[in-house]
């Protein structure tokens, strides 16, 4: 399984601000909305694959809700996705969805100074916003309002 992190700050966190062993390089992954939503339509939580009663063999993306974090790591109460893929939609993602691959490790560097001399007023890091599902059965699927 090949995960998609969602959001850049739970990223940051993840990997330390790329200072965690094994996870000194982050990728900035651009892909195709349709492909994206794709994803979005297959993918299950515990509880929605227990009421769906799909065996976990049979998913083939894994959604979880993680707490999202701020820029020093303190948890927030807004949640993150984090989307684990395998087997067909794992290819497809791979062969089709990407648009554009990009090492954002320098700009991460340059970045982590800033939270340890607590001077994060200076901080700039990705901007982001809600993802407007637009399908009610993945919207009701992933756990999300409408938009």
């Amino acid at each position: 399984m090949s995960w998609i992190k969602t959001n850049f700050l739970w990223m940051m966190y993840r990997c330390g601000w790329a200072s965690k062993p094994n996870q000194e390089h982050v990728l900035a992954i651009w892909i195709k909305r349709d492909g994206f939503d794709e994803i979005l339509s297959k993918a299950y939580t515990p509880g929605t694959q227990k009421q769906a009663n799909v065996s976990k063999d049979d998913v083939l993306v894994r959604l979880q809700w993680d707490p999202d974090h701020t820029p020093d790591g303190t948890k927030e109460q807004r949640r993150a996705i984090q989307l684990g893929l395998k087997g067909e939609i794992l290819k497809k993602y791979a062969t089709e969805y990407i648009l554009k691959i990009e090492d954002i490790t320098p700009f991460v560097l340059s970045k982590r100074p800033l939270l340890t001399e607590k001077k994060m007023q200076h901080l700039i890091v990705a901007q982001e916003r809600v993802y407007p599902v637009q399908d009610d059965r993945t919207a009701e699927l992933i756990g999300v309002d409408k938009i």
